[in-house]
C-alpha cells in the first residue's frame, strides 16, 4: 500500500469520524504488518456518554491496498457514581482525577523501564481506588467498581458487577457499507443511544411521511450525521390550493431531543381568470391539469428497464399546451399561475418554471401560525386553507371532545397568530351517518371519512363515476359537496324541506386578503434565469 493510497484511507476514515494521532499511529502500525486483515479501536466521547468502536480491515488484493469492511460500535450510556467521603476518600475528586488520566498508557507501560511522573501519578490514584474496599465497606466497593469500568479499558479489571454494568449501559451493532457508503461515527452514535429512534417517534404524530411525503427518517439521518444540537427541519408542500412551508425546530434538552412547536406558512393561490389564448383554453387545460396527481410520477411517465423514462401522452400534451400558452404576452400570467398550482413541486416540472412565476408567488399574500407539535401537518394545512379540524387533533389531552376548531384569518392574538375559534360539535358518528347517505365505495369510505375528520378536502369517486370534492361542514352538521372545479353542490342529506344552503359559512382563504392581480408578464421566456426550487418563503 502506497502513501497516496494510505492518505486516501486516512482521509476517507477522517470523513467517517475516525481521526486522531492515537488513532492514526495505531493504524499505520498495522499498515506496516502487511497481513491480510486487522483490527484497529477507536473511542470517541460524547459528553458523559462514550462510544467504542472496532474498525475491520481487509486488503483488497485488485488494488494492494486495504479497506474498510465493517466496524462494531458500541454505546455506553453515561455512568453517574453517587460520590461521597468513603476511608478518607473524596470519590468526586477520585473520579476527577482519573478522567485526566491515560489509563491503557498505564497498563500497556514497558515493564524494564522507570515510571514516569505520570505514571506514578497513576499509582498513587489507584491506591486510592483500592482503599474504597476497605474494611469490605458495600459503597466503596460499588463506587469502585464503577470508576474502574467507567475509565479502565475492559480488559484490565475484573469485578462481580463487571456483566451488569455492561448489560445495563452497554449497547452494540455492527455496521456494514452499502451502496450509500457507511454509517458515520456521529449517526451510529444517535442510533445506539436511541436519540434518533426517540426524536422520530416524537415526531411520528406529525404524520410527515404521509403530507407532505417527507421520508422522515432518511432526513434525520441526514441531519444527525452532521448534528449533534439544536436544528431545523424544513419541507415544502405544494397543492392547489396552495404553498406551504413548514419549519419545525428540534431543540436539546436535558441531552434529549425535543420538538417545539412549528410555523407553517401558507400562500393561497387566487382563482385564474380563464379566456382562450394563442388557441389554448385555459380553462379547459386547468380541467385536464386538475385530474392528474404530479406528485405521483407513475401518472407523469412510462418507465421503460432499457431507456429513458418518457411523459405519458396525456402529459406530455399538458405540458406542449403550456409552452404554447407562455408564448402569448396575454396568456403567459395565465401559464405562471398553472405552473404554480400543479408544478411548482412536481418532479421535473418544477425546474420548468419561469422566473415569473417565482415572483407571481413572492406577491401573493401568505398565512402565517405556530401550531403545538401534537398537532398533524395536514390538519394545519388544513386550518390555514380556512377548514375546521376536530378539537382532539390539536389537543389530543381533550380526546371525548367533539367540538371543531376553525382560525380566524382575519384578526391575530399577541403572539402574531391567528386565533383560534371553536364551532359546535360534529361528532364522528354524526359524520358517519351524514357519509351513509353518499354512494361511496367500500373501498373508498374509511379513507373519505378519514380525510374528513382531519379537515381535508376529499376527492370521491362515486360508486356511479361521478367526481366530487367533500369536506365536513360543521357549521350545518353536514358535509359539503364541491365539482372538481371547487362550485358547490347543493345536497340535502338531512331530508329537511326547508332546509337551504347556508351563505353565511365562513369564507374560504382563498378568497380572502387577496391583492390586485398580478399584470400579464409582457415578455414570456421559455426558461427562467434562475432556479429556485425548495427554496424559502
Amino acid at each position: 500500500m502506497n502513501s497516496e493510497q494510505e492518505k486516501e484511507l486516512l482521509d476517507y476514515l477522517a470523513s467517517l469520524g475516525f481521526a486522531g494521532e492515537k488513532f492514526k499511529a495505531q493504524l499505520q502500525e498495522k499498515l506496516k504488518l502487511n497481513t491480510p486483515s486487522f483490527m484497529v479501536p477507536d473511542k470517541i466521547p460524547f459528553g458523559e456518554e462514550q462510544m467504542f468502536f472496532k474498525l475491520h480491515f481487509v486488503r483488497d488484493q485488485q488494488f494492494n491496498a486495504y479497506r474498510l469492511q465493517r466496524y462494531q460500535a458500541t454505546h455506553r450510556s453515561p455512568v453517574l457514581p453517587e460520590h461521597t467521603i468513603i476511608n478518607g476518600v473524596d470519590t468526586a475528586a477520585l473520579e476527577e482525577r482519573m478522567k485526566l488520566q491515560d489509563w491503557e498508557m498505564y497498563f500497556n507501560r514497558p515493564t524494564d523501564t522507570a515510571d514516569t511522573p505520570s505514571i506514578k501519578d497513576m499509582l498513587e490514584t489507584t491506591q486510592l481506588l483500592n482503599k474504597l474496599s476497605e474494611g469490605q465497606n458495600f459503597d466503596g466497593i460499588e463506587i469502585q467498581e464503577e470508576l474502574m469500568y467507567k475509565y479502565w479499558p475492559a480488559e484490565n479489571y475484573y469485578s462481580n458487577g463487571k456483566s451488569d454494568f455492561k448489560t445495563y449501559h452497554e449497547r452494540s451493532r455492527d455496521f456494514s457499507p452499502s451502496e450509500y457508503g457507511i454509517c458515520n461515527a456521529n449517526l451510529a452514535y444517535h442510533v445506539l443511544s436511541g436519540r434518533l429512534d426517540a426524536l422520530f417517534e416524537k415526531m411520528r404524530s406529525m404524520d410527515l411521511d404521509n403530507w407532505p411525503a417527507a421520508d422522515l427518517y432518511n432526513k434525520l439521518e441526514q441531519i444527525l450525521s452532521k448534528k449533534r444540537e439544536d436544528f431545523e427541519l424544513k419541507f415544502t408542500r405544494n397543492e392547489p390550493e396552495g404553498y406551504s412551508e413548514i419549519i419545525i425546530p428540534v431543540i436539546t434538552v436535558a441531552d434529549e431531543f425535543s420538538v417545539a412547536s412549528y410555523t407553517h406558512s401558507f400562500i393561497p393561490y387566487p382563482a385564474i381568470e380563464h379566456d382562450i389564448y394563442n388557441g389554448i383554453d385555459t380553462k379547459v387545460l386547468e380541467d385536464q391539469m386538475r385530474e392528474i396527481d404530479w406528485h405521483n410520477d407513475r401518472q407523469l411517465f412510462i418507465f421503460h428497464e432499457d431507456a429513458e423514462p418518457e411523459f405519458t401522452p396525456r402529459v406530455g400534451d399538458i405540458q406542449e399546451q403550456m409552452y404554447r400558452l407562455s408564448k402569448d404576452m396575454a396568456g403567459a400570467d395565465i401559464a405562471d399561475q398553472l405552473q404554480l398550482k400543479y408544478w411548482a413541486d412536481a418532479t421535473f416540472f418544477s425546474d420548468m418554471l419561469q422566473q415569473s412565476a417565482w415572483d407571481h408567488l413572492d406577491e401573493l399574500p401568505k398565512h402565517v401560525q405556530e401550531f403545538p407539535p401534537e398537532l398533524n401537518v395536514k390538519a394545519g394545512y388544513n386550518l390555514l386553507c380556512g377548514r375546521a379540524i376536530p378539537e382532539n387533533l390539536m389537543y389530543p389531552y381533550r380526546p371525548e371532545s367533539d367540538n371543531w376548531l376553525r382560525l380566524d384569518l382575519n384578526h391575530k392574538d399577541g403572539n402574531g397568530n391567528y386565533e383560534v375559534r371553536q364551532t359546535r360539535s360534529f361528532s364522528k358518528i354524526e359524520l358517519e351517518n351524514v357519509l351513509d347517505v353518499f354512494p361511496i365505495p367500500n373501498s373508498s369510505y374509511y379513507p373519505v371519512k378519514n380525510g374528513l375528520l382531519r379537515g381535508d378536502l376529499v376527492s370521491v369517486k362515486f360508486a356511479n363515476d361521478k367526481k366530487v370534492c367533500m369536506e365536513a361542514s360543521r357549521e350545518q352538521q353536514t358535509v359539503n359537496v364541491y365539482t372538481p372545479d371547487m362550485r358547490l353542490i347543493p345536497t340535502n342529506v338531512h331530508l329537511d324541506p326547508d332546509w337551504k344552503p347556508s351563505q353565511k359559512e365562513e369564507k374560504n382563504t382563498n378568497q380572502t386578503e387577496q391583492k390586485s392581480p398580478i399584470p400579464a408578464n409582457k415578455y414570456p421566456t421559455v426558461k427562467r434565469s434562475q432556479k429556485r426550487k425548495g427554496r424559502g418563503l
